[in-house]
């Protein structure tokens, strides 16, 4: 069992890796969505937000859940030296990913022809960015598997939205410059632009990754390991990974179906304002995300091992120490929004201001329960999380649209910001309940006795 001293050590190095990369990430994809608001219309930039959500979407489906499984996996049999286990599980998921990629490119073309009603170009540009995101995807969480995070921060960061890391996100700025000279920047431009970026750095993770299973020691494969049964196949690995890729989709849904649903209820500017506004606040759960990035290897490690007291003081530590500099974010957010929006995009974003108080206030709940969505899905408690993703997916599609007709812009936000506090707020109570353990924020024990 590892001491306090090196779970602490091992965080904080993790914690700074994450950082950096999440750090330089945004900071990239802030750049990149500079140039491109300043040159396309409203309604234009909101369609590019939504296709990166719909490649993330798809993406998602293209890993079959093994992005968040594969993390799961590799922590386990490292803790338990199962080495053989690993190789053969590895050797399964790529055939597993490609063909489930392939399956994810057709609700893209159904989305960009039938109902977006776009060009081939930008329905080809998206499908090829499927089946990339999703390696990357796949790739980079088996690197986290390993508490490699210096290397999978570099190359992926989060599961939604645009960003896909800092050095994928600073290739795509640079190829979006040199389009600029030689041609308008249009959606079309932007998604190839993201195409030709991973495509260019992919090599690079999979490097990486090919080298930490070659250092592993040498225990053959097919040699069982009595404490986990049977080596893995390749049916097993799809039938347990299927609730978790279901459980992210839900969850997909329950953070991002705001943006779709906004695309038809509301007007061409107030849609563009809206998805600007719900884009920013990512800046909001920065620091959430990186704590979760930081601690998601420890959840099934430290389950495996039975040290679940442990775990809930990691947990909620983790949370305090991210939840503060989220809560300062929101503040600053209210008392400044209009001028956040005009520096982040232009001036004629400023009327955004006041949608993007409303969802950082939405976020206040989130900011101190942000790992209970990522304990129930590593601890097997898939179904209650996809559960009360389905719910809060229904009461956007419900609640949304009926906000919108009554009150327009704002009082959709509104809607979308109480749907998602109060699904933030089940969540946590779905982890006491499943576990036993609490993921909220609390103040460290240290901090306890210099204010007693």
């Amino acid at each position: 069992m590892p001491s306090k001293k090196s779970i602490v050590a091992r965080l904080t190095k993790g914690a700074f890796w994450v950082t950096a990369g999440r750090g330089f990430d945004l900071l990239f994809v802030m750049a990149a969505n500079f140039l491109v608001a300043r040159t396309l219309s409203k309604e234009d930039f909101g369609n590019v937000l939504v296709q990166f959500n719909l490649i993330a979407l798809l993406s998602i489906c293209g890993t079959m859940g093994l992005n968040r499984s594969i993390v799961k996996y590799i922590a386990s049999y490292v803790a338990s030296n199962s080495h053989a286990h690993l190789r053969e599980m590895l050797r399964h998921v790529v055939p597993v990913v490609v063909f489930a990629s392939l399956l994810s490119m057709l609700p893209a073309i159904v989305w960009s022809l039938l109902i977006a009603k776009q060009s081939w170009s930008i329905v080809t540009a998206v499908c090829l960015s499927i089946p990339l995101r999703a390696v990357l995807r796949i790739v980079a969480e088996g690197l986290r598997g390993f508490h490699d995070l210096k290397t999978a921060s570099a190359f992926a960061t989060q599961n939604a939205g645009q960003a896909a890391g800092p050095v994928i996100d600073l290739m795509f700025l640079i190829v979006l410059f040199a389009m600029r000279g030689a041609t308008d920047l249009s959606l079309t431009v932007v998604l190839w632009a993201n195409v030709a970026a991973i495509a260019v750095c992919l090599p690079l993770p999979l490097w990486a990754l090919r080298m930490r299973v070659a250092a592993l020691p040498g225990d053959a494969i097919g040699l069982p390991s009595p404490s986990l049964g049977p080596l893995p196949t390749r049916r097993f690995i799809i039938y347990d990974s299927l609730a978790v890729l279901i459980s992210q989709v839900c969850s997909f849904a329950a953070w991002y179906a705001d943006n779709f649903i906004a695309k038809f209820v509301l007007s061409p500017d107030d849609f563009g304002l809206y998805t600007s506004a719900r884009y920013l606040i990512t800046t909001v759960i920065l620091p959430l995300s990186l704590m979760n990035m930081s601690v998601i290897s420890l959840i099934p490690e430290m389950m495996t091992r039975g040290e679940k007291s442990q775990l809930e003081k990691v947990l909620r530590t983790s949370s305090f120490v991210a939840s503060l500099p989220s809560i300062i974010a929101i503040i600053l957010m209210c008392f400044f929004a209009n001028l956040v929006m005009s520096v982040a995009f232009s001036s004629s974003y400023a009327a955004g201001g006041p949608v993007l108080a409303i969802m950082a206030l939405g976020r206040l709940v989130n900011a101190v329960t942000a790992t209970a969505s990522f304990v129930l899905m590593m601890t097997g408690n898939e179904k209650i999380q996809i559960i009360l993703c389905i719910l809060a997916t229904l009461a956007m599609c419900v609640a949304g649209p009926i906000a919108a007709w009554a009150g327009g812009l704002i009082a959709y936000a509104v809607s979308i910001a109480v749907v998602f506090s109060l699904f933030c707020a089940s969540l946590e109570l779905a982890v006491r309940r499943s576990t036993g353990i609490w993921t909220h924020a609390q103040i460290p024990a240290f901090l306890k006795r210099r204010t007693a």
